[in-house]
């Protein structure tokens, strides 16, 4: 609550400008907040009385060398991480200057595990759809959701887990993947295949001609494109076989 008043607050204008420019104008449908310069947290926080054992233990503060805590999320929009009952287990933070990196993950915890959890899982249980899409950012996730596609899942700056292919199959039995088009995006297009595939899970790949990621495409050529993608995705294997065949030449048996 404190992150989105902050967004609301004069000292969220640049957050705010930041989620204008990447086409983001209902923050609230989100939830998406803002954390500021400073420990304004720490201080907000410090009226419940908790200790800072516990205050270290959310993940949501840092120790000094000098014992003294801080605020680990400053000045950047802040993503909630919600698990599939819809509890907060922690946050993302994109940061809005050069100051560490791009986007910080709240740390394990005892509540917080990277590879059991999906970005947008809470939303996308709700599709009436028999297919969900898994992407790879927060973006990409809120971009579609925003388009009305909500059976969109994101791993979270991680590589897909069995726990994350389990999470999946309790929702749909069929995944279509629509990661980056380079190489590393490829790479774990391929690894997240194998996951999936090994517990029955039908994977298709959505191949995004001209763009980087879903979030540059559906802003760029709209909504009912993207899903002409996903209904002609082919089968992964098939995929595969097809790009492979531009490497090797299959009518010479070592090739092949």
């Amino acid at each position: 609550e404190l992150y989105k008043n902050l967004l609301n607050d004069n000292c969220g204008e640049v957050a705010r400008n930041y989620l204008t420019g990447r086409e983001i104008h209902n923050p609230e449908g989100g939830s998406l907040g803002f954390a500021s310069d400073g420990n304004t947290l720490l201080k907000h926080i410090r009226q419940y009385k908790f200790s800072n054992e516990d205050l270290l233990a959310s993940g949501l503060f840092g120790k000094s060398e000098s014992g003294r805590l801080y605020d680990r999320f400053r000045n950047r929009v802040m993503f909630p991480i919600f698990d599939i009952e819809n509890n907060i287990l922690g946050f993302g933070g994109r940061a809005l200057n050069n100051n560490g990196p791009k986007y910080l993950n709240s740390p394990e915890t005892v509540i917080f595990k990277k590879g059991n959890n999906l970005y947008g899982a809470n939303i996308a249980k709700k599709s009436n759809q028999d297919y969900l899409i898994l992407v790879e950012g927060y973006m990409d996730a809120l971009q579609l959701q925003k388009n009305g596609i909500i059976n969109v899942t994101a791993t979270l700056g991680t590589a897909l887990t069995e726990e994350h292919a389990k999470l999946l199959k309790s929702m749909k039995e069929k995944v279509f993947l629509c990661l980056d088009s380079d190489e590393v995006g490829q790479k774990a297009a391929f690894r997240a295949f194998e996951k999936l595939s090994d517990i029955g899970i039908s994977v298709h790949i959505v191949v995004l001609p001209d763009s980087k990621d879903p979030d540059e495409y559906i802003n760029k050529y709209g909504r009912e494109d993207f899903l002409k993608l996903i209904e002609n995705a082919p089968e992964y294997v098939s995929y595969s076989i097809k790009k492979l065949r531009t490497v090797y030449n299959i009518e010479r048996i070592g090739e092949k």
